[in-house]
């Protein structure tokens, strides 16, 4: 694939972006995919991307297309909202949503204050053995 330097469905024409409209109907057609229930690489695959999941999942929250000074509208906002929401939909259904790492909790304390080294060395393996062997001892 030849590297890009505008976003999927623009091109640069007259020194201006514009929309590259086989482009923007295939991502339309991704979009609408998505929203029907298809996972990202189904929908790649059914309008006609080559995309990876990670590649359509940034494309479907890239609010570029929505339009604004530089980029012309491809999608309007209620397309891409329906998207979002399916998204997030999706993650909560399958346990993916990030509130649950707000229970983690470190049974190791994550801060120490420790003075200088009593010993050093020259070897920085030997160094490092050193301290943290005394941090061992500190805890």
């Amino acid at each position: 694939m030849p590297w890009r330097t505008v976003p999927f469905g623009y091109c640069i024409r007259d020194g201006k972006v514009a929309v590259e409209e086989g482009e923007a109907a295939k991502l339309k057609k991704a979009f609408e995919n998505y929203i029907g229930g298809m996972s990202y690489r189904q929908t790649a695959e059914s309008a006609g991307l080559g995309f990876t999941h990670a590649r359509m999942k940034r494309m479907m929250q890239d609010r570029r297309y929505l339009g604004d000074e530089t980029f012309p509208a491809i999608i309007a906002p209620a397309l891409l909202e329906a998207a979002e929401q399916e998204r997030q939909a999706r993650a909560e259904r399958m346990g993916r949503t990030h509130l649950k790492h707000k229970e983690w909790s470190s049974a190791v304390g994550l801060h120490f204050c420790m003075g200088k080294p009593a010993q050093t060395s020259e070897d920085p393996f030997e160094q490092a053995a050193y301290v943290y062997e005394a941090i061992e001892r500190e805890k």
